[in-house]
C-alpha cells in the first residue's frame, strides 16, 4: 500500500480540530487503498518530470514510449470509455497518471456512508501537460531525486518485448494414445514491472489450452483466467485477483482426454495467450471493435501422438 501523502492527514487533523470546538465527531473515512506517487525531486541536470526532458538524451527510447500503451494511459479512448462509464472515479488515476503533480483531485479516502462516498482534495497546482502523458518515464525511473534503471533482460527476454507475458509448454511424456489422458504444464512469467494483466478491472489474460487433431478439431478445451474484478456498492470492493506479480512465474496445470474417436490422427495440444485490454465480460464498459481491445493471440503447440 503507499502512503496517502501529507495532505490527507492534514485534512484529517484540521477537520478533526473544527468538529472538536464544535462539539462534533470527525468523519469516518476509509483510506485510499492505493494513491498518488508523492511529489518527486528532480535529479539534478533533469529540467522536469516531463517525458520531453527525458526525450534529449533518450530519443530512441522516447519514440519507443510514444507509441506505447503507457503514452496513452490518460488520454486513449479505451481508458475515457471505461472511466466515464464510472463516473470516472478518482482512484483510477493513481495508476493512470500517477505522479501527484498530475492530478487535478486527490483521492483521500471513502466516507462510511452518504449519497457521494469519496473525499477529494482540489490540487490547483497540477500540471495539464504532464497529466496527458499518463505512465510517463518519471513514473517509474524518478524517485527521491535519483534515476533508476534502466532494467536489463537476457535475450531470450528481449525476443518477448513489448509483450510482457512469457510462457511455456511442456508435457508430462512425450506420445499418448487415443483415450489417454493428456497432462500438460504452462508456464507463465511476467516480465514487467507490474502486474499483468495491470490493475484496471477490465483488463484480463486469457490462457486458452486444447487438444486439436489434424481435421482442425477441437476437444477438452479450458481457460485459464487472469484478471482483476471488483464490485462498486460505494467504494471499490475487491471480489477477486488472480493477476501475476511482477516476476511472478506461475504454473497453469492442464489435463485432457484423447477422444477415442482421434486415433490414428495427428494431434497437437495448442495453448494460446490472449490479451484483453476489455475483456469480453466487460466489453458492455467500452462498446469499441475487438481489433481494438485485443492483443494479437500468440500460439505454441506441442505434438501429443504422431
Amino acid at each position: 500500500m503507499r502512503p496517502i501523502g501529507l495532505c490527507f492527514i492534514g485534512f484529517l487533523a484540521v477537520t478533526a480540530c473544527a468538529l472538536a470546538a464544535a462539539g462534533g465527531k470527525p468523519p469516518l473515512f476509509r483510506p485510499d487503498p492505493g494513491g498518488p506517487i508523492p511529489p518527486q525531486k528532480l535529479p539534478p541536470g533533469i529540467k522536469s518530470l516531463s517525458a520531453e526532458a527525458c526525450r534529449e538524451c533518450h530519443t530512441e527510447i522516447y519514440n519507443q514510449w510514444k507509441t506505447s500503451q503507457h503514452s496513452k494511459a490518460a488520454t486513449g479512448d479505451i481508458w475515457r470509455t471505461c472511466w466515464t462509464v464510472r463516473s470516472q472515479p478518482p482512484f483510477c488515476t493513481n495508476c493512470h497518471f500517477p505522479l501527484a503533480q498530475q492530478k487535478p483531485r486527490v483521492l483521500a479516502g471513502f466516507k462510511e456512508s452518504g449519497p457521494l462516498p469519496l473525499v477529494l482534495l482540489d490540487k490547483p497546482n497540477f500540471d495539464t501537460a504532464l497529466t496527458r502523458e499518463g505512465v510517463n518515464c518519471a513514473v517509474c525511473h524518478i524517485r527521491n531525486g535519483t534515476i533508476l534503471g534502466p532494467r536489463q533482460f537476457t535475450p531470450k527476454e528481449m525476443e518477448d518485448i513489448p509483450h510482457p507475458v512469457q510462457y511455456e509448454v511442456k508435457l508430462d511424456k512425450e506420445r499418448y494414445a487415443a483415450g489417454e489422458t493428456v497432462n500438460a504444464t504452462v508456464t507463465v512469467t511476467n516480465l514487467a514491472g507490474h502486474t499483468a494483466p495491470t490493475a484496471c478491472g477490465v483488463r484480463a489474460i486469457h490462457v486458452i489450452v486444447s487438444l486439436v487433431d489434424g481435421q482442425g478439431n477441437k476437444a477438452e478445451e479450458k481457460t485459464f483466467r487472469l484478471s482483476r474484478a471488483f464490485e462498486f456498492p460505494a467504494y471499490p470492493t475487491e471480489t477477486h485477483d488472480t493477476r501475476l506479480a511482477p516476476g511472478e512465474t506461475r504454473a497453469l496445470r492442464y489435463s485432457g482426454r484423447i477422444p477415442s474417436e482421434w486415433a490414428g490422427r495427428k494431434v497437437q495440444l495448442k495453448a494460446e495467450l490472449i490479451y484483453y485490454l476489455v475483456s469480453p465480460r466487460k466489453s458492455e464498459e467500452a462498446p469499441l471493435p475487438s481489433e481494438r481491445t485485443t492483443v494479437p493471440v500468440t500460439v505454441k503447440d506441442a505434438a501429443v501422438s504422431p
